[in-house]
């Protein structure tokens, strides 16, 4: 699981990035060309909890889906108009 506390251990703040859900999936896969974002604090936006949780509930059930949904809520934040469009165009941009 993505860590979505806000400090590492030794008390630093962490940056925060934005993944989009498949990189979550990715990560819970354990798959290699993740692992370098394994232990970045998430950012998510209600959408990607949504796709998110679409995905877990047909790859790991509803139960697991519930847990994993409850880690990842607290990781949602909400954005304004600018953010939304220019995450679009950059998605857009570099064919994600």
């Amino acid at each position: 699981m993505l860590p979505i506390e806000k400090k590492r251990k030794n008390g630093r703040n962490r940056s925060k990035l934005f993944f989009w859900y498949y990189a979550i999936i990715e990560i819970l896969k354990q798959n290699p060309n993740y692992s370098p974002y394994s232990n970045e604090l998430a950012t998510l936006t209600i959408f990607n909890l949504a796709e998110f949780y679409y995905s877990a509930l047909v790859d790991y059930g509803e139960e697991k889906a519930d847990e994993i949904y409850l880690q990842y809520k607290q990781a949602v934040v909400d954005i304004n108009d600018e953010t939304l469009k220019n995450a679009i165009k950059f998605s857009i941009s570099k064919n994600i």
